[in-house]
């Protein structure tokens, strides 16, 4: 991980898309948790919304650690922020759609981009995987929530280490 303060991205996890997606209590638990280890980093939390007033607001649980909600119409979520160039952590649904488009184009603009493979979700499972091993050959990287937390921590001697080892389950 860089020096540089990176930041979350979170990507349409939104009620009435989310109750559609594989696996939907794994997904939220983990980004939960992913978003409770970026907030006691400091690390600030970004989320986007396609169509709330027909896909519903993002996701209760999840809301409050967003310092930012931004609408969109287009899939990806690139045309509706405007970010400096850190290196983004992205996580939402769905994967082989507005994940997928977000991530590219914030690629093609130059951003460090890691998508946290346990905080994204297709309805199809096959969608998923096929979107991972698309972007990671466009050059994302494709990361653990362990492999962000402790990248991030860098040694057991950080401030936070005990508070985001115990997040890690």
């Amino acid at each position: 991980m860089t020096q540089e303060t990176p930041i979350v991205l979170l990507i349409d996890l939104q009620e009435r898309l989310f109750q559609a997606m594989h696996q939907k209590e794994v997904l939220r638990q983990n980004c939960l948790r992913f978003l409770q280890i970026a907030t006691e980093l400091n690390i600030p939390t970004i989320a986007t919304e396609q169509n709330p007033q027909k896909l519903g607001a993002t996701l209760k649980e999840l809301s409050p650690f967003c310092q930012t909600i931004e609408t969109k119409e287009s899939f990806s979520a690139y045309p509706v922020l405007d970010l400096p160039k850190v290196p983004l952590f992205v996580l939402g649904i769905e994967a082989h759609v507005c994940v997928y488009q977000s991530v590219l184009d914030f690629l093609k603009a130059g951003f460090s981009v890691s998508v946290l493979v346990e905080c994204v979700s297709s309805r199809k499972p096959t969608d998923c995987t096929l979107a991972l091993e698309d972007l990671r050959a466009q050059g994302a990287r494709i990361v653990s929530i362990e492999m962000c937390a402790f990248g991030w921590l860098q040694t057991y001697t950080h401030p936070q280490f005990k508070a985001i080892s115990s997040l890690i389950k």
